[in-house]
């Protein structure tokens, strides 16, 4: 059988970008912060990047560049990327189904205040991010410690996001006065 480099192309790509269920997306992402992959995971903007790498959403390359970006914290080129503007961010968390990307959040003084990755899966949509304790706070309030969880080792938390939690994230936002726009990967993608 003669097998031709493009088609060898399409199952390198498809190998690459195959989804990970829940578990197996968190044990990659406790091996890799073990091995030393990324070391300020008390920065969530990184955390979330890391997480969409680590999700096969975005290159090594990909991060780098908007690692880039990062040099003044949250950059006029970061918000750009992430499609942050008046016109993206909402009262609500808006995330487009089925899609995997960025939540970044911005306060009443309209500086982004919080980063976190949304990771969509079959059927399923999980939160995740870190340094994010008055968000875990509120949360847990509403729905219980049994809602939080958090990848081993790492001090990501996560949270399946069901009526219940999106409820709490939107009426702490609404307490907060704070707003969201929320970037799919997929997106970010093409502008990187």
């Amino acid at each position: 059988m003669k097998v031709s480099f493009k088609s060898l192309g399409y199952i390198f790509h498809d190998i690459y970008n195959k989804k990970h269920t829940i578990d197996e997306f968190n044990d990659v992402v406790k091996k890799a912060v073990l091995s030393g992959k990324i070391n300020e995971l008390n920065a969530c903007h990184k955390v979330a990047i890391f997480l969409a790498e680590k999700d096969n959403e975005i290159t090594k390359k990909d991060k780098a560049k908007i690692i880039d970006t990062l040099t003044e914290n949250y950059s006029i080129e970061f918000q750009q990327l992430m499609n942050i503007s008046e016109r993206t961010l909402n009262s609500s968390l808006y995330i487009t189904p089925g899609e995997s990307g960025f939540v970044s959040f911005v306060n009443r003084e309209g500086k982004i205040c919080h980063t976190a990755y949304v990771k969509s899966s079959d059927n399923s949509m999980t939160y995740y991010h870190a340094n994010g304790s008055s968000i875990d706070k509120y949360i847990t309030d509403m729905c219980g410690l049994i809602c939080m969880r958090h990848i081993e080792s790492t001090g990501i938390i996560f949270y399946m996001l069901d009526e219940k939690v999106l409820s709490a994230i939107a009426e702490f936002m609404n307490e907060k006065g704070w707003r969201a726009a929320f970037c799919s990967a997929k997106n970010l993608y093409k502008c990187v």
